[in-house]
């Protein structure tokens, strides 16, 4: 019996649907944007990256690794704690957040030429859930401090609240970022609460001495669940 083409399109259809199972979703963390200041003379500096989820799926942020080259490509330092605030910071897809790390090498202060770097991160075996609040932030550099105004959108009581607080310039690049916790503080339902937050002085002194301005700044307020 002669089959009709339709019918052996069918089977064929079918088939592929039995024995063919969609890609499984995933994470992925991507790192979009990084800065490294140093501090002439002192032997330290300062890092910091913006992850991002780009993935379809949920991700923990882990450690992450940064290597420093001199201008000549030869390798200066290696970093292998670059820490998330919090560590393990469960990142849904599209969300993102910071790495920080001092760096504390007698090579930084004496090296003038421009430094390189290349920035990794891994998940993390364990993931710790936060919600995201709407904040707004106002810079006072004279002062150095940020305040930070957020409002608690729920009908409980929110605590653990860390903020983490990213400074740019006048084109928007990622300067630094600075962190804080409050760990005794429980923000009822509906109220609002600004927060200032000082600028670190090692972050203020390695972009002075690089002739840097701090032109404004955004605040990721984050509650623990």
């Amino acid at each position: 019996m002669r089959k009709h083409p339709l019918a052996l399109s069918l089977i064929l259809a079918l088939t592929l649907l039995l024995f063919c199972s969609p890609a499984e979703a995933a994470g992925q963390l991507t790192v979009t944007e990084s800065n490294l200041l140093t501090i002439p003379g002192s032997g330290t500096g300062l890092f910091c990256a913006a992850v991002e989820n780009t993935g379809d799926a949920p991700i923990a942020v882990g450690q992450g690794k940064l290597a420093v080259f001199t201008d000549a490509g030869e390798l200066l330092l290696v970093q292998d704690y670059l820490s998330a605030t919090p560590t393990g910071l469960l990142l849904a897809p599209g969300e993102g957040t910071y790495l920080t790390a001092y760096l504390w090498d007698e090579q930084l202060g004496a090296l003038t030429a421009p430094l390189t770097c290349t920035v990794s991160v891994r998940t993390n075996d364990w993931s710790q859930a936060a919600d995201v609040l709407t904040a707004t932030s106002v810079l006072d550099v004279d002062a150095g401090t940020v305040d930070v105004t957020f409002t608690n959108p729920s009908d409980a009581i929110l605590s653990g609240l860390l903020l983490n607080v990213a400074l740019r310039d006048a084109e928007g690049a990622l300067l630094g970022v600075c962190s804080t916790s409050l760990d005794r503080v429980g923000l009822h339902p509906g109220s609002t609460l600004t927060v200032t937050v000082p600028l670190d002085w090692n972050l203020t002194e390695a972009l002075r001495a690089a002739g840097v301005t701090i032109s404004s700044a955004e605040a990721q307020v984050l509650s623990l669940r």
